[in-house]
């Protein structure tokens, strides 16, 4: 075998390994592929429950928002009877204070 032969053997054989080296390579660059599209999935379903977990969180302020206005006219109702009480009592003491007398 000539020098010129057992050069193109051996520059053959690096290329072939060279070779192998990015089809591996290559292999490898897919399944991150793989992983990411993966991870992207399961971004995305995080995000559609992060979404439906905000329109629950909204509804639910919305119905603390609606509590609190009847909390306060129950507060209003509350304070409208206290003083009607507090006037007829006055009335029962003077309507007493005239039978007494």
């Amino acid at each position: 075998m000539t020098k010129n032969g057992r050069l193109l053997i051996h520059h053959g054989s690096r290329l072939i390994h060279f070779g192998s080296r990015l089809i591996h390579f290559g292999e490898r660059l897919i399944h991150f592929e793989e992983r990411l599209i993966h991870f992207e999935e399961r971004l995305i379903h995080f995000k559609e429950r992060l979404i439906h977990f905000e329109e629950k969180l909204i509804h639910f302020e919305e119905r603390l928002i609606h509590f609190k206005e009847r909390l306060i006219h129950f507060e209003e109702k509350l304070i409208h009877n206290a003083a009607r009480l507090i006037q007829n009592g006055a009335l029962l003491i003077q309507n007493g204070a005239l039978l007494i007398k």
